[in-house]
């Protein structure tokens, strides 16, 4: 089995430090400790990139004309 550091996990998938963080505190990556090293499996960065991507959700369109510009919107609250 295969171990990479934080450090050479990052530069293999191009994700910051802070960001891999947040991944192992969202259970995405698991992580094993020896000491104080953070050590993770090759075979558990490679699921990340098996993994089914995230449906993206429909943009919402709104009509322009039911909008207000600043300027409208300071002579409503300068006239009451």
């Amino acid at each position: 089995m295969f171990y990479l550091s934080i450090a050479e996990t990052c530069k293999l998938t191009g994700v910051s430090r802070s960001n891999l963080y947040r991944m192992i505190l969202r259970g995405e990556l698991f992580i094993a400790k020896i000491g104080t090293r953070i050590i993770i499996r090759r075979s558990d960065i490679e699921k990340i990139f098996d993994r089914p991507k995230p449906k993206v959700k429909a943009s919402i369109i709104y009509n322009v004309t039911d909008s207000f510009s600043i300027k409208d919107l300071h002579e409503k609250l300068k006239n009451g």
